[in-house]
């Protein structure tokens, strides 16, 4: 009896990580409680990690978190990806859900989620910083409309085809490529400095002055000069 409840408990462990898009694929078998999200090369396939924080931090400053892990069809909506040394580099990240996520720096952070495979992946409306975060990663087909993109030299040699950008365009429309024009139109947009900027390139413009001061557009240029995002 006691065999029974322990195999049984442990079922019901696996079943309430798997993902609710993913249910119908095989789970990983780490997708179980308690969950380890520092191990390296784990098989969290299709397992539900909504809303976690992944340390890069723990458990010694600057560790590399999910290193070569498996995280294809995994649900990581909402979740955090702190700090470390380039936490889940080599991470598969293809099909996996990472809508809303936070993917920042922090403390000994650098080169977030570098070399991951994030094809059909969807970042839509996630948030991504840091020092050189996702570069070299596979983006084709992924989504991230609406994703905001900060950072020092993000998405640095990331691999663009059929993506969807942050401002709603095709990747294969813009040369092959998210970055540029593509990111002035989102981040105008946000901020508000153009009510409709897709098909129109922001940095062509004219300058406006009102008493002698740039106008909004201008100065959503600037701040993206200072990110040193590609142009």
């Amino acid at each position: 009896m006691n065999r029974l409840m322990v195999v049984l408990t442990a079922t019901a462990s696996v079943l309430a990580l798997a993902t609710t898009v993913g249910a119908s694929g095989k789970i990983g078998a780490d997708c179980v409680k308690p969950l380890d999200l520092q191990t390296a090369n784990q098989d969290l396939s299709n397992c539900n990690l909504k809303g976690v924080t992944i340390d890069g931090n723990l458990p010694d400053p600057g560790s590399t978190p999910l290193y070569g892990s498996n995280l294809s069809g995994a649900n990581l909506a909402e979740a955090i990806v702190t700090g470390g040394y380039k936490p889940l580099q080599f991470a598969d990240l293809s099909g996996a859900n990472l809508s809303g996520a936070t993917l920042r720096g922090g403390a000994n952070e650098f080169a977030l989620l570098q070399s991951a495979n994030l094809t059909n992946a969807n970042l839509r409306g996630a948030n991504i910083a840091g020092l050189r975060p996702l570069s070299a990663t596979n983006l084709t087909n992924a989504n991230l409309n609406h994703t905001n993109v900060t950072g020092i030299d993000a998405l640095q040699d990331a691999i663009f085809s059929n993506t969807t950008c942050p401002d709603g365009s095709n990747s294969d429309a813009n040369g092959g490529t998210c970055l540029g024009t593509a990111f002035h139109r989102h981040l105008a947009r946000s901020s508000g400095a153009c009510d409709s900027c897709v098909g129109a390139d922001v940095e062509d413009k004219p300058e406006r002055l009102e008493n002698g001061v740039s106008s909004p557009v201008h100065q959503v240029e600037r701040r993206e000069q200072g990110t040193g995002l590609s142009r």
